[in-house]
């Protein structure tokens, strides 16, 4: 949650506030340090940080697993020397620029987004696995 500054006169003088921002910019992050990591509900709108320095797989669970809505987008970002790909469930397709699933390396990120029923989009900074 953001905050914003605010002030209220109370009638002798002013005071001020930190106001929450609703739909702010900012998001949470969520580090992880294993090799393989099957997102959650918990990881929704977050910053998936990567941490390992091996190799990592992320798993897009069916929606028999986690209903996500659709539109819901989650921020995938290397931060380790590990390779991150992600894969889907069975059951989920996953949609990406010339099928590429590998994010391209460290401090690179992408993006992933649910555009369907257990059909979600892979954009940003991929390369061959």
């Amino acid at each position: 949650m953001a905050y914003k500054s605010a002030q209220v006169y109370t009638g002798s003088e002013w005071v001020d506030l930190a106001v929450s921002v609703a739909g702010s910019s900012q998001r949470g992050i969520q580090t992880v340090s294993g090799t393989s990591y099957t997102l959650a509900e918990a990881d929704a709108g977050k910053e998936v940080v990567f941490t390992s320095g091996s190799a990592v797989t992320v798993t897009v669970p069916a929606e028999t697993t986690y209903n996500f809505t659709i539109g819901q987008t989650f921020v995938l970002f290397q931060k380790g020397s590990g390779a991150v790909s992600v894969t889907a469930a069975v059951g989920v397709t996953l949609r990406s620029r010339s099928s590429y699933v590998k994010i391209s390396g460290q401090y690179a990120e992408v993006s992933l987004i649910k555009i369907a029923a257990n059909e979600w989009a892979l954009t940003g900074d991929l390369a061959a696995s």
